[in-house]
């Protein structure tokens, strides 16, 4: 096994963050339901939307387990990786879910339910109700469940690692370079994805809900352990590089076959055979276009960049403001009526804007640096100096 970093996996990551924060801007054009959602839709935005939909969330907890198996061998206490890994993760969720995050719900019942109480009476009399009033649990860590489930998950390994010998979890790994070596890359998790999202259903994985997600949970807990094994698996990593072209051929043949059903049929009129042939071609695609994904960043990314430590650091902060702002940014415009294309402008440049503003803003503060998701600062004099990671560390996930 080698230790060696995949710079394309560095990449990946940042890519994974920055597709998320696209898929909820394209959530404010298209016809279903959100937050809130401007009255002119656009089909045309539907089909990157179910394009991207079926790995998302499978790529998030993927590189999550990569980084988290990179950092986890720097530790040789695991109770200190334990507390560390929690202070990262839990302190800036904790601190979204009393600052960033209530303003979420506050448009979300305005917009869908008629709430007209202003947002200081919403925070005071509704948000800390701890209850299910207006459709949802509040208070509510929103899109911050994948913090949660990440959370969990690195104390599963942790303690694994804890209480197995290295021995152990050699064989365990030279088991899974078995199942999982040539062809067997593609078919065996893609068959196991099918059986648990057609067991649970395609709303408990892609939908942004933790309760409904909490089926998904061998799925999601799969896909990070998989990128847990394939941090220094040769011969894992040996499969990708040979078939992650034909996972893409077949991904853009299934995502052409999505795109097209829907656009032949809606859900009422749907065939039954057209209607499990497209559930069926979900899961498959969610693996597939995984490891194309991860492919294409080992072939064409995997090189280092002057930027990408900064880059690196910035993706916690960025993903757990950037969805506050775009619900705030879209409900704002709703006032306006600017075309959808002048919409699209404003609420993109308005998200990546100010949510590099809050990292850059944040991270120069080294009291505010561990509530956005930041490591302290070193050294006083390190405040002086760039925002920047250490080439040889990964970020929080």
């Amino acid at each position: 096994m080698t230790n060696t970093r995949n710079y394309g996996m560095d990449w990946l990551r940042i890519l994974a963050f920055m597709t998320l924060a696209m898929y909820h801007i394209n959530m404010y054009f298209v016809p279903w339901n959100w937050h809130v959602v401007r009255e002119e839709t656009s089909l045309l935005l539907v089909a990157p939307m179910i394009a991207v939909n079926p790995w998302r969330l499978i790529l998030l907890f993927v590189v999550a387990g990569f980084a988290s198996a990179a950092m986890i061998r720097k530790y040789s206490d695991q109770i200190a990786f334990i507390k560390e890994r929690s202070a990262r993760l839990l302190i800036p969720t904790l601190f979204a879910m009393i600052v960033l995050i209530p303003i979420q719900p506050w448009i979300d019942i305005r917009f869908n339910n008629g709430y007209e109480g202003s947002y200081w009476q919403f925070y005071i009399q509704e948000y800390w109700n701890f209850s299910w009033e207006w459709g949802m649990f509040l208070p509510t860590w929103q899109h911050l469940w994948f913090i949660w489930y990440l959370w969990a998950y690195t104390l599963i390994a942790a303690f694994f690692i804890m209480i197995t010998s290295q021995n152990l979890r050699v064989k365990l790994s030279a088991q899974c370079d078995i199942l999982l070596s040539g062809w067997r890359m593609l078919a065996v998790p893609a068959f196991f994805f099918a059986f648990i999202i057609l067991g649970v259903g395609l709303d408990s994985v892609m939908l942004d809900s933790w309760i409904r997600k909490l089926p998904a949970q061998p799925v999601y807990m799969a896909s990070f352990f998989f990128g847990c094994y394939l941090f220094g698996a040769q011969k894992g990593w040996a499969a990708i590089r040979k078939y992650w072209i034909h996972a893409a051929i077949i991904s853009i043949i299934l995502i052409a076959y999505a795109i097209s059903s829907r656009l032949i049929w809606n859900d009422d009129n749907q065939p039954l055979w057209a209607s499990n042939l497209f559930a069926l071609s979900r899961p498959v695609h969610a693996w597939l276009g995984t490891i194309a994904l991860i492919g294409f960043a080992d072939r064409f990314l995997n090189h280092n960049h002057k930027w990408l430590p900064m880059l690196n650091e910035s993706v916690f902060p960025f993903y757990v403001i950037h969805k506050s702002i775009i619900v705030v940014v879209g409900y704002i415009l709703l006032s306006y009526n600017f075309s959808m294309p002048i919409d699209y402008l404003i609420l993109l440049l308005s998200t990546y804007i100010l949510s590099w503003s809050y990292y850059r803003i944040g991270g120069s503060f080294d009291f505010i640096r561990p509530l956005i998701g930041l490591k302290r600062f070193n050294k006083v004099s390190d405040r002086n100096k760039k925002i920047t990671t250490s080439k040889d560390q990964f970020r929080a996930a």
